[in-house]
């Protein structure tokens, strides 16, 4: 798998797919110098979890607009609340257009 597509799998639009895995093994092997904190893999698990729960309720009412873009899902990322998730777009953001 891409880089570019284990990082777009934590867009919301994608993590309400039913056939995504997010591959947090792999983004913590590509991204080793930017997630350095003890225990962040355990951390990084958990919040994906969670992430994916806030997007199935807010999807399940039909009200909310679930973001399809990186700008979205920053704007919609509560750094308090996903504090290593709010980086994934960050860096796809990041990314010049020749590798993205």
């Amino acid at each position: 798998m891409s880089l570019l597509a284990k990082l777009r799998d934590l867009i919301p639009c994608s993590v309400l797919r039913r056939d995504v895995v997010v591959d947090v093994d792999g983004l913590l092997g590509m991204y080793s110098g930017v997630f350095t904190e003890s225990g962040i893999h355990f951390k990084l698990h958990a919040e994906v979890e969670i992430w994916k729960q806030k997007w199935l309720l807010a999807n399940s009412d039909g009200n909310s607009a679930v973001p399809v873009t990186c700008t979205e899902a920053l704007q919609e990322s509560e750094k308090d609340c996903f504090p290593t998730v709010y980086n994934v777009p960050l860096i796809l953001l990041s990314l010049p257009v020749s590798v993205a």
